[in-house]
């Protein structure tokens, strides 16, 4: 079962939409949808194994989700206001600065031996 979290900061790391949810906590995925641009979490990204990975895997699902004119997935209505480009702009320009808050939702790094 997912946790639901209130007053959380964590974003998408396809699209960069606000979530109610860790994707990842403490090497498990939530196994839950991302509203907006559709990417499940234990699903899409369930073989990635390096950070390098989950980045390739966000990255390839954005592009995806940009060319086929990043509409909301969700069947519920978007948020009043929404806008696709402003909401991953302001997620990309800001990664950086919430990574420390991030880092814990995306699984545990193996190390090769």
């Amino acid at each position: 079962m997912t946790k639901k979290f209130k007053n959380i900061l964590a974003n998408c790391p396809a699209c960069g939409y606000e979530l109610d949810f860790l994707p990842w906590d403490n090497g498990s995925p939530a196994d839950e949808i991302c509203s907006c641009c559709g990417i499940q979490f234990g699903y899409e990204d369930i073989y990635a194994d390096t950070k390098d990975d989950f980045r390739k895997v966000y990255e390839e699902w954005r592009g995806q989700w940009l060319a086929s004119g990043a509409k909301w997935f969700s069947s519920n209505t978007p948020p009043k206001g929404w806008n696709p480009k402003t909401q991953l702009q302001k997620y990309l320009n800001n990664k950086n600065k919430v990574l420390h808050i991030r880092s814990t939702t995306t699984p545990d790094i193996k190390k090769d031996n």
